[in-house]
């Protein structure tokens, strides 16, 4: 009976020996496919968002570069007409102004006469038939502008901008709802 027991213990012994084996190797294995599993979720996220980067600068520069007007433009009949609408409506074209004789404001006590001409930047032909009409309010301006400046305000490039900068300001007011895009200074001499 004894011997029975003993045998009975000994197999129990071997199977608690197998039980913590396996424990033993099913957790090793296991603390080694949480280590495998972090650098293949590392690996594969790594991938997941080298693509999606990969997509946003492929499909960027489709869209700002001239590729994406090729490929859409072969498709739009259109496409012709609407780009030679668009490059008369850049057409720039300019309405001179008669020349300018002006006494300039006496800093000295010397008298200095201005004679000066301009030319104004319109967007397109029938904004220079609009403006054509306001040439009397727009010479009134550059009058009263300059018969208040003194030589030594337009001197040099600073004082040309000066004029070109207040007189754009000037006659837009008074064109309204027209609208000039520049001044060009032609002639402007001091004598």
């Amino acid at each position: 009976m004894q011997q029975d027991e003993d045998l009975k213990e000994k197999k129990n012994k071997k199977k608690h020996e197998n039980k913590s084996v396996t424990k033993d190797s099913v957790s090793d294995n296991t603390e080694e496919e949480n280590n495998i599993k972090p650098e293949k979720n590392k690996k594969l996220l790594f991938i997941i968002v080298s693509a999606v980067v990969f997509l946003c600068v492929l499909i960027g520069v489709f869209f700002l570069t001239p590729l994406a007007d090729w490929v859409v433009g072969a498709s739009d009949p259109d496409s012709n007409k609407r780009k030679l609408e668009a490059t008369q409506a850049q057409a720039v074209t300019y309405l001179p102004l008669p020349e300018l004789t002006i006494n300039l404001k006496k800093a000295n006590g010397g008298s200095r006469t201005l004679t000066a001409s301009f030319d104004l930047a319109l967007k397109n032909e029938d904004m220079r038939k609009n403006v054509n009409n306001f040439v009397p309010l727009i010479q009134d301006q550059f009058n009263g502008f300059l018969r208040e400046m003194t030589e030594s305000d337009l001197e040099g490039i600073v004082g040309l901008e000066r004029v070109s900068q207040e007189m754009l300001m000037k006659i837009n007011r008074v064109v309204a709802p027209f609208c000039v895009q520049a001044v060009l200074i032609k002639n402007f001499y001091i004598r």
